[in-house]
């Protein structure tokens, strides 16, 4: 991703967008285990600079780079023990987040971000290029970015909140088997929700259980364009096989496959969808290459999908005795 664009990146939080995509294209060209086994749901690219670097490209790492060396390097122009004492502590909490960020993601958690800012609001006020506090235009001046980025804040959280608190009564309300009045409550937040890609997905599904797969359909598609995932896939292949599109599900669930391959819904649902077209050639070589596959996470729902595997193996092979059997000599 970052060999596409180097110079100026490909923007603002497409690393969460596209980065799934990437992962099952790289592990579809090199199908090595270790890999396989290492791969999961993530939307985090674990190394601030790396996403950086992906999403705002080289000049934007340099600039990011450029703006923490001058807050570490910068001198208090306060002399007392007070100033130098939390000037100390605030470029050391500054230091362990950017460490940190080496592998991992403070930058995405609002706390440390909040933390952050804190403290570069406290160097910037002990340093020599402080601006000087006795002009009071000079200081409403400095203050104007503060105050708009706060309001800002603000509203979206005041305009978000009350659409959230209905989505999370929705959450508790709703039960199977769906009724008409629970899509219709997710209907009336849709337009203030429309952009989020959890309830997109959450919505499609529901309308999915619904049996309006039409409908569900375009709405887990734009969930899955903003943020890809794995259960997205999933989801979306079945939504194609109870529209008798079987071709669209199958080419859903391979996706999914690719992005994770050590899980086994997927293609255990091409298996199935095998098994019932009666494709028992493909039934019993899936079911081969499956029954070898390495499981990286025991559970029930693995375990009943094996044994379901190892019937629909010996069955296929079965119904292919029978076949030659009957067949006219």
């Amino acid at each position: 991703m970052i060999q596409e664009k180097p110079i100026l990146g490909h923007g603002v939080n497409h690393f969460e967008k596209e980065y799934m995509n990437q992962q099952a294209s790289f592990l579809k060209t090199n199908q090595n285990k270790n890999y396989y086994m290492l791969a999961g749901e993530n939307n985090y690219a674990f190394n601030e600079l790396l996403r950086v670097l992906q999403e705002q490209g080289i000049i934007g790492l340099l600039l990011f780079l450029l703006i923490f060396l001058l807050i570490i390097l910068s001198k208090s122009q306060h002399q007392g023990s007070k100033s130098i004492n939390e000037t100390l502590i605030s470029k050391g909490i500054i230091i362990t987040v950017f460490t940190f960020g080496l592998f991992s993601y403070p930058w995405e958690v609002i706390e440390i971000k909040s933390i952050a800012i804190a403290c570069v609001a406290i160097i910037a006020s002990y340093s020599k290029t402080h601006i000087d506090s006795s002009s009071k235009f000079h200081t409403f001046l400095s203050a104007i970015p503060v105050i708009v980025l706060f309001a800002f804040s603000i509203l979206r959280t005041v305009d978000n909140y009350p659409s959230f608190v209905k989505w999370n009564n929705n959450l508790a309300s709703i039960k199977p088997p769906v009724t008409q009045n629970d899509i219709k409550k997710l209907n009336n937040i849709y337009p203030e929700l429309e952009n989020n890609s959890y309830f997109l997905a959450f919505y499609g599904q529901i309308l999915s259980e619904a049996k309006m797969f039409s409908e569900a359909l375009i709405y887990l598609s734009r969930s899955n364009l903003i943020d890809p995932a794995y259960y997205k896939e999933v989801a979306l292949g079945k939504i194609y096989q109870n529209m008798g599109q079987k071709s669209s599900a199958e080419e859903h669930w391979m996706k999914a496959s690719e992005m994770i391959p050590s899980k086994f819904e997927a293609p255990y649902l091409i298996l199935q969808m095998y098994y019932l077209n009666h494709n028992y050639e493909m039934v019993e070589k899936l079911a081969s290459e499956l029954l070898q596959k390495e499981i990286k996470v025991y559970s029930v729902e693995v375990y009943e999908m094996i044994e379901d595997i190892k019937d629909m193996r010996l069955d296929a092979k079965n119904q292919k005795n029978q076949q030659y059997l009957d067949y006219p000599k």
